[in-house]
């Protein structure tokens, strides 16, 4: 899951990519250089961050910390990756590189989003919203059909 603000822990940059991998169990150093490089590049922050791995994660740019948080998902190889507005608490220009990011992401994972203003989601959220929901064509809602009467969910084509 990837926050509304950036959510990077109070450790390097590489050890913040690996976080979740050395809980599970990846121990050895090779293994986790290669999914530290794998997540970042995933992450579109290789290039950006490779000379700085060793340094405090707090201090990137916001943006940069967001897709480190990113990276850090990545790095599970997760089916999917639940987006909480990620984009919110960022200036135009790091709001595009995350929607660009997002566009790119959506080829190999199943991505969503969580927001409370469609109309402020970008263009990227926008697409994916799209492809996900006009397939089935089926909206669930919840109603009542008469005051008083237990709350259900209907179903009904849209």
């Amino acid at each position: 899951m990837v926050f509304q603000r950036s959510t990077p822990f109070p450790k390097t940059i590489y050890g913040n990519v690996v976080f979740g991998s050395r809980i599970i169990g990846a121990k050895h150093c090779e293994e986790l250089d290669q999914i530290v490089e794998r997540s970042l590049v995933g992450a579109a922050l290789w290039v950006e961050l490779k000379d700085r791995l060793h340094e405090s994660a707090l201090g990137p740019s916001g943006g940069q910390q967001q897709r480190l948080c990113i990276a850090r998902a990545l790095a599970l190889k997760p089916e999917v990756i639940l987006f909480d507005e990620p984009c919110a608490a960022l200036d135009l220009m790091a709001s595009g590189k995350i929607e660009e990011l997002i566009v790119e992401l959506k080829k190999s994972y199943t991505i969503t989003n969580v927001t409370h203003k469609p109309s402020a989601s970008g263009a990227a959220f926008r697409t994916i919203l799209r492809s996900f929901i006009l397939p089935t064509r089926r909206v669930k809602r919840r109603s009542t059909s008469r005051p008083g009467s237990r709350e259900h969910v209907k179903t009904r084509r849209s």
